[in-house]
């Protein structure tokens, strides 16, 4: 396809998202929000949705793959959360008297096993890789502890009220850094 307009093709879209946004109100959804830009773009400007789709399109499809590992861990999580323990254990007795498959979600997980976000399979990784995984989620829950710690800090003063009635940008900031 041969485009005719040399433009910022992300400043563009963003412009159309931002306004979608806007129209939606205070509460919108990213899912309805995206229907109405893509629908924007297909009556009013294809050329600009069909280059913006091109110039995604790669990391579309890296996101799609690590959402697969991302589905694979969590379907051997909830495989592995049995009524009882004892069902648990039934199935490492069985992984260890040979039937590979009693564990077998656990060992086709994918995990990221370095900083240049190289995955692997539970099966195939060793000790550093292992270590760096473990790290990578230690260092996701102590941020995610602190946005907790934020939210929770905002909401008390907030009571009853919006957050943009009690606070402004750089008192949140501030709010922000004293907790980090």
């Amino acid at each position: 396809m041969r485009f005719t307009t040399s433009r910022d093709i992300a400043h563009d879209v963003r412009r159309v998202i931002d306004e979608e946004i806007t129209r939606a109100g205070p509460t919108w959804s990213a899912g309805l929000v995206a229907l109405r830009v893509v629908e924007r773009l297909r009556e009013k400007d294809p050329e600009l949705l069909t280059k913006w789709l091109e110039t995604l399109a790669i990391d579309v499809v890296r996101k799609e793959i690590a959402d697969i590992a991302r589905l694979q861990k969590h379907e051997a999580r909830r495989l592995s959360i049995p009524a009882s323990t004892s069902v648990f254990s039934s199935a490492v007795e069985r992984f260890e008297k040979g039937e590979t498959k009693a564990l077998a979600a656990w060992m086709e997980t994918i995990y990221v096993v370095n900083t240049e976000n190289s995955r692997k399979k539970l099966r195939d990784m060793d000790h550093d890789d292992l270590l760096y995984a473990a790290s990578d989620y230690t260092n996701r829950a102590r941020t995610n502890a602190m946005q907790a710690a934020f939210l929770r800090a905002v909401a008390e003063k907030v009571g009853a009220r919006t957050v943009g009635e009690v606070y402004d940008d750089e008192e949140l900031s501030r709010l922000w850094r004293s907790l980090t």
